[in-house]
């Protein structure tokens, strides 16, 4: 099954099941002959993709042992990669997630494959004993029983309780896994892209327990004030000074804040613009930019007004709506548009964001790194802001980047709609544009990894 595989993955798997005895596989003993026999079968047909999706399935099952050579733990994001070959290059071939192995791109960019080695990743035994324990812990909170005066308060906490137990069953047994493999001593720092999502949340809390440095790079236009991103990192490295300035008033992170530039945005810009007539590219806003001051239903907002203003105009150029890639419901965009049946919409989550605005000839934007790509890329955004709030700099009215309140006004807007120089200008300076953004996130990275080596 191994043959028509990309050679590089092959060998990561194959390492991961038997490594000379090294790697070991924490598993039941129903999942070693599974895993076994998994490796030896030769169906005809198995495409490489299927291939590695079988594989992630195995190892969810098995679990397996990290086996880190490198002193540098990355978790893989669009604007580290950059940083991941800058890291190798210097001769620190970064520790990945083993998940993240089946990503050609990445091990490229990391050295060549599995040089850093990987981290624990939990199998069925490992997460069931985590779900038991916080199924037990949910359950005496629950049992406490505390005295709510309204009737409703106790609803919430009840409620409060029972998802917790749904969501986080899991996390203890990530947690105890990734911080193995800090225990061994080699991995001096962790590079995030965030440190407010969950697998982020694991990874801090593992390196937090072993006292290993946490760097986070920022990986996202900052469109909002009450974003809870980058509160947990021993060291920062952002965009500009206003991203700095912004970070240190939330919280000022022990090791500092360093103003590196976006190791990304040269690579996202680096794209051959699209020869035909292009299509409208629709960048949707997502709801929880702006926590609980805009309702969910922004999204819907926003693309039921795109979609008028745009039938509004007749330009006649297809239509591409790109949703936020944390959005689980892309598919109901679609059921929209049934609403202009004259237009010709389609729904892309599959190619890069970077491919989608070379073929573009004009952006509806939001709040979003993605609109500030369109822009520097010189394709014509309007930003269309139906929050009811100010837009962030430089996006609206409070920088150069035009902007509609209403499908009314983006009809009105569509037809002129032209790239400027002042916009380009603003949107290079709120982006990162740097030209070693990348050695600058690794220099920060090799002082921090010198703070845990001399501990």
């Amino acid at each position: 099954m191994l043959s028509g595989v990309d050679s590089d993955f092959a060998q990561c798997v194959k390492a991961v099941f038997a490594d000379a005895g090294r790697c070991a596989v924490e598993c039941d003993g129903d999942a070693v002959g599974a895993g076994t026999e998994f490796l030896g079968a030769t169906p005809a047909a198995a495409s490489p993709k299927s291939w590695i999706a079988a594989a992630r399935r195995v190892l969810a099952v098995s679990g397996i042992v990290g086996l880190p050579r490198g002193t540098v733990f990355v978790m893989p994001y669009w604007n580290l990669v950059p940083v991941l070959r800058e890291l190798s290059e210097r001769g620190h071939p970064p520790v990945l997630d083993p998940l993240s192995l089946s990503s050609a791109e990445l091990r490229r960019a990391a050295g060549g494959g599995i040089r850093g080695g990987w981290t624990s990743l939990p199998g069925r035994r490992l997460n069931a004993r985590s779900t038991r324990q916080v199924g037990k812990a949910m359950g005496a909170a629950r049992a406490a029983r505390i005295g709510w005066d309204d009737p409703l308060d106790e609803l919430l906490d009840q409620r409060a309780l029972w998802l917790l137990e749904q969501r986080s069953g899991e996390s203890l047994a990530a947690v105890h896994s990734f911080e193995a493999s800090l225990h061994r001593g080699r991995i001096k720092a962790v590079v995030l892209p965030f440190d407010s999502p969950t697998p982020a949340r694991v990874v801090s809390m593992a390196a937090r327990r072993a006292g290993v440095p946490v760097v986070v790079v920022q990986h996202g236009f900052v469109g909002d004030q009450g974003d809870p991103d980058k509160t947990r990192a021993d060291a920062l490295a952002v965009w500009s000074d206003r991203d700095a300035a912004s970070a240190s008033k939330r919280r000022a992170p022990p090791l500092g804040v360093a103003v590196t530039g976006n190791p990304g945005a040269l690579a996202a810009l680096k794209r051959a613009p699209f020869a035909g007539r292009g299509s409208i590219l629709v960048l949707v806003e997502y709801p929880c930019r702006y926590s609980t001051t805009v309702p969910a239903r922004v999204s819907i907002d926003h693309v039921r007004a795109a979609l008028q203003g745009i039938a509004d105009t007749n330009l006649g150029l297809p239509v591409v709506i790109r949703p936020h890639p944390a959005d689980r419901e892309p598919d109901v965009y679609l059921r929209l548009a049934e609403a202009w049946p004259h237009l010709n919409v389609s729904v892309d989550v599959h190619h890069s964001i970077e491919d989608l605005i070379a073929a573009s000839a004009l952006c509806v934007g939001a709040t979003s790194t993605a609109t500030l790509q369109a822009a520097a890329a010189g394709v014509p955004v309007i930003m269309l802001n139906v929050t009811g709030r100010p837009a962030p700099w430089p996006l609206g009215g409070q920088g150069s980047v035009p902007a509609a309140g209403d499908a009314e006004t983006l009809g009105q807007m569509l037809p002129g709609a032209t790239a400027s120089a002042a916009c380009a200008e603003d949107v290079h300076q709120a982006l990162g544009l740097c030209a070693d953004a990348a050695r600058r996130v690794a220099d920060l990275v090799e002082r921090v990894s010198a703070v845990r080596a001399s501990r």
